[in-house]
């Protein structure tokens, strides 16, 4: 670094600026299919991921209607649409979700019919929640 650039520094002028953006120009592709094998490789984990949402809504608070509220939250948010890669990941988490509703809320704690329909009235998903 010269003079030059110490003062193109000091007033907030990027003196390597032009190489940065060149660069960034030259490896455009690359990054882009980085970006998109990790985004592919993140859908496949959807399970686990709703998995992790799942037990974290699970820890944060013992009041069952703030429970079933954040599971319907968290099943609402889940792809419908998209490439085949996002349905498919957004199946499997909304999968995920349904089997533990299905195996944690029974009897008493289950959703009731008033529930669901008060849920679907304000889903933004096309799929009815019915677990």
């Amino acid at each position: 670094m010269d003079a030059q650039d110490r003062a193109m520094l000091a007033v907030g002028i990027d003196p390597y600026l032009r190489n940065k953006l060149a660069y960034l120009d030259r490896t455009r592709d690359q990054r882009v299919a980085i970006g998109t094998r990790y985004r592919a490789q993140q859908l496949k984990r959807s399970a686990v991921f709703a998995q992790a949402n799942v037990d974290r809504l699970w820890a944060s608070t013992t009041d069952l209607a703030a429970r079933k509220q954040g599971l319907f939250d968290l099943w609402d948010e889940c792809f419908e649409e998209g490439n085949a890669e996002e349905v498919a990941g957004g199946v499997a988490a909304r999968e995920y979700i349904i089997a533990f509703i299905r195996a944690k809320l029974t009897g008493a704690s289950a959703y009731s019919a008033a529930e669901l329909a008060a849920l679907n009235a304000h889903r933004r998903s096309k799929e009815m929640f019915a677990p």
